[in-house]
């Protein structure tokens, strides 16, 4: 829906400077579980996500005293390794049996972007559109009856979808 609306209000003469809050961020790895899979296994979702804890964050294996002070050895991935997505699936569980899975058996693993930012409005994520009206072509108000009218029989597919319009057709509407 959203790209629908960014899409046709481009086009529109006058309308400009089109910007949503739903950019892409930084790119992630994301892991879906396949619980039936973790349980016949013998793998909880504690103890993946202790394992991945430890391969980023790292472990102290050991430490040593020198001159009187106290030296942690950390075990972890290296940086590169850490983007890799063929790392993460060789990484290996201790099962309640003591047999070692490799995590690509117990989860989906994808790469993806996060988003930039998550607007709520009134307690709800929201997307929020904004756009600059050229007013020698159009005004706010003309820019935002053709959205509706665009959204209208759109919407109806969506009974979660909330539109709002503000700026100058919010000031309008108040006068």
């Amino acid at each position: 829906l959203e790209k629908s609306l960014i899409a046709y209000i481009e086009k529109k003469p006058g309308v400009y400077a089109l910007q949503s809050s739903n950019r892409p961020g930084m790119e992630e790895i994301r892991l879906r579980p396949n619980y039936e899979r973790m349980a016949a296994l013998g793998i909880t979702a504690q103890d993946i996500a202790s394992t991945i804890r430890m391969a980023y964050d790292g472990l102290v294996a050991t430490s040593l005293r020198r001159s009187g002070e106290e030296i942690d050895f950390r075990v972890q991935l290296e940086s590169d390794a850490k983007k890799e997505v063929e790392t993460i699936k060789k990484l290996t569980i201790l099962n309640n049996s003591g047999r070692l899975i490799e995590l690509e058996k117990l989860v989906t693993i994808e790469k993806a972007f996060a988003k930039d930012v998550i607007e709520h409005y009134q307690g709800k994520q929201s997307i929020k559109i904004t756009a600059k009206v050229d007013s020698k072509i159009t005004t706010s108000h003309q820019a935002n009856k053709k959205i509706q009218e665009y959204l209208t029989p759109l919407i109806k597919d969506f009974p979660e979808v909330q539109i709002e319009y503000g700026g100058e057709e919010e000031e309008t509407a108040k006068s």
